[in-house]
């Protein structure tokens, strides 16, 4: 039977709307392809953006869109350093109460907080359950996003910072599935540590690639500020710290529960800052 003249036409119509809602509201968990489509679909995006972005009115409202989508970039990137980044470090065996390794007899196949910890990391970082799977948390929290940002078309378009963004993004994306597959085959803490570092030093290689395609500044909303790679750096800075008793207290479950049974709207009752260490920069 011959194709009908207009039937890739049709199907682009059903899908131009479901592009624009994965650009600008970030929605990412219905895909549900098999993991190695999901692996090209995700830079891919960086492409596709730039055609909902250039359907906005106008520069001022791709900036706003861009500035709202760095935002949400820069607090996941503090739940990566954070949250993930204390996973890896327990999975060595440090910061635990038993102080085992995974590698010692008494951790009883992977039982001690050092396995729980390499765990719960493998957990993060692989695609959801299910029938047809979906993105992992740290996909749906940079992996993405990454690539959206630079679909904005915020940037100088004769300039190479978008083909270099693109490329850092995939960097990161490529390490972040190496870490899936080392922790799929053996809980190595040594590897994941190592694995760990490298995604940090893509995504700051990314953040200053941003950062100065845009001329963000510490000041502005959209800066992305470097991530620190040791420990030393996180406890010496005065900015991370600060960022770190802000990210504690915000997920501290007894304030959760308090929050959730609280009078009043949340915003009424909200006393910091989204980034609180944010005025050490300018030191």
């Amino acid at each position: 039977m011959a194709k009908p003249r207009h039937a890739g036409r049709s199907r682009f119509v059903l899908v131009q709307p479901l592009l624009l809602m994965f650009c600008f509201c970030g929605v990412t968990t219905v895909f549900t392809s098999p993991m190695a489509r999901r692996s090209a679909l995700l830079p891919a995006l960086g492409l596709l953006c730039p055609l909902p972005a250039r359907a906005q009115q106008g520069p001022e409202e791709r900036m706003s869109l861009y500035k709202g989508k760095a935002v949400s970039v820069r607090e996941s990137a503090e739940w990566y350093r954070f949250y993930v980044g204390d996973l890896v470090s327990r999975g060595s065996g440090e910061d635990t109460r038993d102080g085992l390794k995974v590698s010692d007899e008494d951790c009883g196949g992977g039982l001690c907080l050092a396995g729980q910890a390499l765990s719960e990391l493998q957990r993060v970082v692989t695609s959801g359950s299910g029938p047809g799977g979906g993105l992992s948390q740290v996909e749906r929290a940079l992996t993405t996003p990454l690539f959206l940002l630079v679909g904005f078309e915020v940037w100088d378009p004769d300039s190479s910072f978008g083909d270099e963004a693109r490329k850092a993004a995939g960097k990161f994306q490529a390490t972040i599935n190496e870490l899936r597959a080392k922790l799929s085959e053996r809980k190595d803490a040594d590897v994941a540590s190592k694995l760990y570092r490298r995604s940090l030093e893509e995504l700051n290689d990314f953040f200053r690639i941003a950062n100065e395609a845009g001329g963000a500044k510490p000041q502005d909303v959209e800066y992305l500020p470097p991530l620190p790679l040791t420990k030393q750096e996180l406890d010496s800075s005065e900015y991370w710290k600060a960022e770190r008793v802000a990210f504690d207290e915000a997920n501290d479950p007894v304030r959760i529960f308090q929050e959730r049974n609280a009078f009043g709207s949340r915003d009424l009752r909200q006393s910091l800052k989204r980034f609180p260490g944010a005025t050490l920069l300018l030191r």
